[in-house]
């Protein structure tokens, strides 16, 4: 029994008796394509898909769409259907992507994908080293000569700038200096600052309509007050009549105080339809503040974000010259050591002599006491004593009361040295506590600019 002899088929193409038929082509980008340019699919829906994808099925659709392809594939096929068995052996998926790759878009990609690495190689060669410089050129050299074929034609006819120059596409980049930093951190500063003095001005219009609201609502309050009190007062009057209601058993008399209630009632029932219109008056001025309220904290936080942001361009701009800043800082802790050293050494000094001075007083006042006591006992002894007896005694209280003397006249030296010293070590202790005090400032200036250095460093 004879088999049927089938097409034979590969990659989409039927070879019949050798020959080689093309089926029908259909891509995504096509169908998507061709229910687009039968309204099948709204634009809308169209937006939904991926913005690259509609790009290519816009540039698809506009280049034909699968109808068209197909046509230039069954050309490739007719120009191929000469050629040898082998050509046979190639497979017809790399013949169709071998000739879609060579559409104009890709054409283009492969040209901007050249662009970046030429300019790679030129910034190599221009900002690299010598050795990168020199690879460079050989690697010029070692090119193929431009071929015969209007594409490679296109590329290599991009001029390019001879090595050793410099482009303009790649200016030579110059740091800013410090004062060119210092000035544009300045002009933002400023910038700021007119932002938060406007702040001010802006709330004005805030700030006004809610001193008003304010006011309108605590004269609707103050309106309300004595309706209050007047309400409750006829409330009280009802409460009266019900209860003589109650107790009167005559029938006139109960329809008397019925209808002074009635009259109360109503009086009752127009006050409290004022009271309403004023609380509804309240409620809508309260709302109004409520808004004006937000509006306020609005700028309130608006002026602490400006005032943030000053902030820190200040630090900013105090780390530009913290080291250098810092620097001088420590010189003139330098200087306050050098300028408490002979304060502290006078201290030192006039201190020593002053406890020497102490030490020397209480022994004067000492050696007083002892002549002070034997005067005492000398005197006690002229009393019982006469003649001969008697005047040496007194001659010898005499020669006491000269050495307590002598010892009054040093002690009253000492005790003005005292007072001079007390003087000079309280004009000490001032000088003392003012250099200090600037020490103290300075150190406190250094640590914030340690603080600021540290910032700056981990990017703060």
């Amino acid at each position: 029994m004879e088999q049927s002899q089938l097409p034979q088929t590969q990659g989409g193409v039927v070879f019949d008796g050798g020959l080689k038929t093309l089926q029908p082509l259909r891509t995504i980008k096509g169908d998507i394509a061709r229910i687009l340019g039968e309204k099948k699919i709204s634009e809308e829906e169209f937006k939904k898909l991926d913005e690259k994808l509609r790009k290519e099925v816009l540039e698809y659709g506009k280049a034909g769409g699968d109808e068209s392809y197909f046509k230039k594939l069954n050309i490739v096929q007719e120009k191929n259907s000469g050629a040898s068995g082998s050509d046979i052996e190639t497979p017809i998926e790399e013949q169709v992507n071998s000739f879609i790759e060579k559409t104009e878009t890709d054409i283009v990609i492969n040209q901007m994908a050249k662009a970046r690495r030429e300019t790679k190689d030129l910034e190599k060669a221009y900002f690299g080293s010598q050795e990168a410089q020199k690879r460079y050129r050989e690697t010029l050299q070692q090119k193929e000569p431009p071929k015969e074929n209007f594409l490679e034609l296109e590329e290599e006819s991009v001029p390019q700038a001879p090595i050793g120059t410099i482009p303009k596409e790649y200016p030579v980049r110059r740091e800013e200096t410090i004062e060119q930093k210092k000035h544009l951190l300045e002009d933002k500063a400023r910038e700021i600052e007119m932002q938060i003095n406007a702040i001010p001005e802006k709330s004005r219009g805030v700030l006004v309509a809610l001193e008003q609201l304010m006011d309108q609502k605590g004269r609707l309050e103050s309106f309300i007050v004595p309706l209050i009190t007047k309400e409750k007062e006829i409330e009280e009057e009802e409460h009266r009549i019900q209860t003589e209601e109650t107790k009167s058993e005559s029938r006139e008399e109960q329809r008397r105080l019925e209808e002074q209630r009635w009259v109360l009632e109503d009086r009752r029932r127009e006050i409290e339809q004022k009271r309403w219109k004023a609380d509804q008056e309240i409620i809508k001025v309260s709302e109004k503040i409520k808004n004006i309220e937000g509006q306020k904290i609005n700028f309130i936080h608006e002026q602490e974000i400006l005032e943030d942001k000053l902030k820190r361009l200040r630090r900013q701009e105090q780390a530009l010259t913290a080291q250098e800043d810092k620097e001088l800082l420590k010189k003139q802790l330098e200087f306050f050591e050098k300028k408490k050293e002979p304060l502290e050494l006078q201290w030192v000094t006039l201190n020593e002599n002053r406890k020497k001075i102490i030490q020397e007083l209480e022994n004067i006042e000492h050696s007083e006491r002892a002549l002070e006591d034997k005067i005492s006992q000398l005197e006690i002894k002229e009393e019982t004593s006469a003649g001969d007896e008697r005047h040496g005694y007194e001659a010898e209280r005499w020669g006491s009361e000269q050495k307590r003397r002598d010892l009054e006249k040093r002690r009253w030296q000492y005790e003005d040295e005292l007072e001079k010293m007390a003087e000079i070590l309280k004009k000490l202790k001032s000088d003392y506590q003012v250099v200090i005090s600037d020490e103290k400032r300075v150190e406190q200036k250094v640590a914030d600019l340690e603080n600021i250095i540290i910032e700056t460093k981990v990017g703060l």
